[in-house]
């Protein structure tokens, strides 16, 4: 919310819609800054709150923390660099760098779980955006690559929560279109162009579903998946304008 809406107040340029929005959004960002339980600059979350909600994964998160560091960045810059939040949006940055390894070539998606040390997380590569670390791109194509694209974790979780998940199904190992969407974004981004085309010629093909299974490439969910739709074009469009 507070990335999309510093978005949207640089897009409109209006005074006086920022000055409605703008301490609302500040409000916001200090109410997750106190989520920092043990102040080191990372965020804690508890299990079910972020998007993967049937991994329950909790504790430190990247992609929670991506999240966040992409709103601070947001917020520094909404009206030219405000300082205060660009010198909290540089000290998340280290301390996420350094939470979860993202300086090597084996960064971890969560930490303070024993059960997930071992597994890779389709998410993190939006942090690859904010440390430009080849490292995370290279270990995402390694682990997480199948036939028709990125699966969104690997391996097969351990752990099942409130509906029980078949490797393949859902959160627990699936190719979601609209995260892959993300996923070939950042790659495009990064100069990985070949490989985020490969990506988006999958999403295309499977676009109107929410997730598809690997194995027999069935998708499920609901149809058409309008989450999925807009971010496919979306990111499409950006493609498309880097190829002009």
């Amino acid at each position: 919310m507070i990335d999309i809406t510093c978005r949207f107040l640089r897009q409109v340029d209006s005074p006086t819609k920022r000055s409605e929005l703008l301490p609302l959004v500040e409000n916001a960002a200090t109410a997750l800054l106190n989520k920092d339980v043990d102040g080191d600059m990372v965020l804690e979350q508890g299990p079910n709150e972020d998007w993967m909600d049937t991994a329950y994964r909790y504790g430190k998160v990247l992609y929670s923390n991506v999240c966040w560091l992409s709103a601070l960045r947001s917020l520094a810059e909404v009206d030219g660099k405000r300082e205060e939040w660009y010198d909290v949006y540089r000290e998340t940055r280290k301390a996420v760098v350094k939470t979860f390894k993202l300086d090597s070539s084996e960064p971890v998606g969560v930490v303070g779980l024993r059960a997930y040390k071992k597994h890779v997380w389709q998410d993190t590569v939006l942090a690859a955006e904010h440390v430009e670390s080849e490292d995370i791109v290279k270990q995402l194509s390694k682990k997480l690559d199948d036939k028709i694209g990125p699966r969104v974790v690997h391996p097969q979780l351990p752990i099942s929560s409130w509906r029980s998940r078949k490797w393949g199904t859902y959160h627990n190992g699936a190719f979601w279109p609209w995260f892959s969407s993300m996923h070939a974004l950042v790659l495009n981004r990064l100069g990985f162009i070949e490989e985020s085309w490969r990506i988006m010629r999958s999403v295309v093909k499977y676009c109107l579903y929410e997730w598809v299974n690997p194995d027999n490439e069935s998708g499920r969910g609901p149809k058409p998946f309008r989450t999925g739709c807009a971010t496919a074009l979306a990111v499409l469009a950006e493609l498309h304008d880097g190829v002009e």
